[in-house]
């Protein structure tokens, strides 16, 4: 009844087994010369030479050995479905087909909404003001925005190679300090200026807060925070480290959106 996206091997067989809520995605893709491959995201499957051939649905088990493909068991899938909605917004590479969808697409339409939001209820970005995303996953969401609202990005924010994920930092100390090593900051560019920080999502805060302080350092006037995905309310227990919901700071606050500003320093 938890949450599993398996691939088993055998001597003579490979498995793929998903749960009946279908939490995480699981695809099967296939080679020229008839073999198959099964991964977690279809990017992989490009990588190596192969194409994407089709999901394994909810509550199906698949067993694939020399001579194709079969389904073992399928279970009804559950209704509803409760697909991590994280794997969208965050988790999957861009170029991933995720239950469906491409990331890429999907965030894009995520900043696409969130400048339609902006625009509707502060007016027309001003021409001087910058509007920055937040390295890597950020990224996507902005150039919707962008988009939208026929505005520029800029790119003061660059990582230092690819960095481990600090919202899954073992302590808050550990988080924050992770959020600085792997972030440098180009001033000429937001010296003086509003800017216009654009993430993906906002878990503890930890990660904003320290990168508002990070652009302020270095001379933005104003620092805005703008997010593409909802208010992440509660815990997750499968597979998130989101352990209580004390520590999600749109919990803490209940949504008011003024209190989280002030905690993230914006």
């Amino acid at each position: 009844k938890s949450a599993y996206a398996l691939v088993l091997a055998t001597p003579d067989s490979l498995i793929a087994a998903h749960d009946i809520r279908g939490y995480r995605p699981l695809s099967i893709g296939s080679f020229p010369d008839g073999g198959y491959i099964v991964a977690s995201e279809t990017c992989a499957f490009e990588v190596v030479g192969a194409k994407y051939l089709r999901a394994v649905l909810p509550g199906e088990t698949v067993i694939i050995q020399k001579d194709g493909i079969r389904v073992a068991h399928l279970d009804a899938p559950a209704r509803p479905l409760a697909r991590c909605i994280f794997e969208l917004v965050y988790f999957s590479d861009p170029a991933s087909e995720t239950f469906g969808v491409e990331a890429s697409g999907f965030r894009h339409m995520l900043g696409r909404k969130l400048a339609e939001e902006y625009v509707k209820g502060r007016g027309q970005i001003p021409k001087e003001t910058v509007v920055v995303p937040v390295p890597n996953s950020a990224y996507h969401y902005a150039e919707g925005f962008s988009h939208e609202a026929w505005h520029p990005l800029t790119f003061p924010i660059s990582r230092i190679n690819r960095p481990a994920r600090s919202f899954i930092g073992s302590d808050q100390k550990n988080r924050i300090l992770r959020v600085l090593l792997k972030s440098n900051i180009g001033r000429w560019s937001i010296k003086g200026k509003e800017c216009l920080l654009i993430d993906d999502s906002l878990v503890r805060g930890n990660t904003m807060r320290a990168m508002v302080a990070l652009i302020r350092k270095h001379g933005a006037a104003r620092v805005s925070v703008l997010i593409g995905s909802p208010p992440i309310m509660y815990p997750c227990k499968y597979g998130i480290d989101f352990k209580t919901p004390e520590e999600l700071v749109a919990r803490k606050h209940e949504c008011d959106v003024d209190a989280i500003r002030k905690e993230i320093g914006a």
